[in-house]
């Protein structure tokens, strides 16, 4: 299953307080680092913000965004980004396979499927690892979407899931 999202708007500042500007995104996506992190298909997301914050007892052990490898969160990764005529950004997600994964994560994963299907209208809260002016909130430079995660937050509302591909 594939599905497209409404990430975030260029050149609005974010519930975080980082606005990212086009010609920055645009530089981004044009970067061997954002090539090579779309191959290799690390630009991971889950159920909320969960594995995001480094746990008490990891932390100094591995890396901020190694705990998602370990804690069953991860429901899909992004394959592609584009720029909408609403000035949003947007991304083709694929939804992991459940029948590959052990028992939590396959749940995680059913669930997501389960919140699709169901027509339930899911928000997304993006991750990036950014270089930002303190005093204005923009972007120098992005240095790496990291991923989304699904997340019902009213401050989300505007973010959300646009297509659905069930057959693929």
């Amino acid at each position: 299953m594939k599905i497209d999202v409404k990430l975030f708007p260029l050149g609005v500042r974010s519930v975080s307080g980082t606005d990212i500007p086009e010609d920055i995104f645009k530089e981004y996506i044009d970067s061997d680092r954002c090539k090579d992190a779309l191959r290799r298909k690390i630009m991971l997301g889950g159920l909320t913000h969960i594995t995001r914050d480094m746990p008490d007892d990891f932390n100094g052990k591995i890396g901020q965004d190694d705990v998602q490898l370990l804690d069953g969160n991860a429901t899909h990764y992004i394959e592609k980004f584009w720029i909408g005529d609403d000035g949003y950004v947007y991304c083709r997600a694929v939804i992991l396979d459940p029948e590959i994964f052990d028992d939590k994560q396959a749940a995680n994963i059913r669930r997501l499927i389960g919140y699709l299907k169901s027509g339930v209208q899911l928000g997304v809260s993006v991750v990036v690892d950014s270089i930002t002016d303190t005093r204005t909130g923009a972007a120098s430079q992005l240095l790496a979407i990291i991923g989304f995660d699904f997340t019902f937050s009213p401050a989300f509302k505007d973010t959300k899931i646009v297509k659905i591909y069930e057959d693929e």
